[in-house]
């Protein structure tokens, strides 16, 4: 959701609008309340409201997943008053990475989260204070049992992995410690990692909840 929300901002600044949830849709609404307790900021971007139907164009644009459209194709839409996307995901970082400062503001974590992620870092890098931390988070679980969108897969995040290890490189960032965020251990302990990484023990994960 953090991801479309990023997505829509981005293609609201594009066309001059506004990113909204139908305050009809209560998932929708629990989802924005929710992530807004560790975001607060994000409350600001998003406007919670009922349109009337007659008020509401849809436009069919970027149904393919993770395939980037231009905004620029939904200009003819300029003169409607709300408009909804046809698309679900939004999956493609083209739609912010203009916006990445503004995004970083949005995302800002809550004084409270802070202290917390602060209490639970100092455990899990006791003996770690200065490497460069990859975290990746790995998600199967409810994903796993649905046909879209797909779960964590091998021929997905051990590349991914490397990719990130050989950027981090390119970049002379050395020492690099490595940390999985996820529910399946025997996911994770199949996992393929890249040398002179320092991985956290699977024992150390943290889930969601915590």
């Amino acid at each position: 959701m953090l991801f479309r929300f990023a997505s829509l901002y981005g293609i609201g600044k594009n066309l001059g609008r506004i990113p909204y949830v139908n305050a009809s849709i209560h998932l929708q609404v629990q989802g924005l309340t929710e992530i807004s307790e560790y975001f607060p900021l994000l409350h600001e971007y998003v406007e919670v409201k009922i349109p009337h139907e007659s008020l509401v164009t849809v436009a069919n644009f970027s149904d393919v997943c993770c395939i980037y459209e231009t905004p620029k194709n939904l200009e003819k839409y300029n003169n409607v008053k709300y408009l909804k996307l046809s698309a679900n995901y939004l999956q493609s970082y083209k739609f912010f990475h203009h916006f990445q400062m503004d995004i970083k503001k949005l995302l800002e974590c809550s004084n409270s989260f802070k202290q917390k992620a602060d209490m639970i870092a100092d455990k899990i890098w006791k003996t770690d204070k200065f490497s460069h931390k990859l975290c990746v988070h790995v998600r199967r679980g409810d994903f796993f049992y649905e046909p879209w969108p797909l779960e964590t897969r091998m021929d997905f995040v051990n590349p991914a992995l490397e990719h990130i290890y050989d950027r981090l490189k390119d970049g002379l960032i050395n020492d690099i410690s490595l940390l999985i965020i996820g529910n399946d251990k025997n996911f994770i302990s199949n996992m393929s990692f890249p040398k002179l990484v320092n991985f956290i023990p699977i024992e150390k994960l943290i889930c969601r909840k915590k």
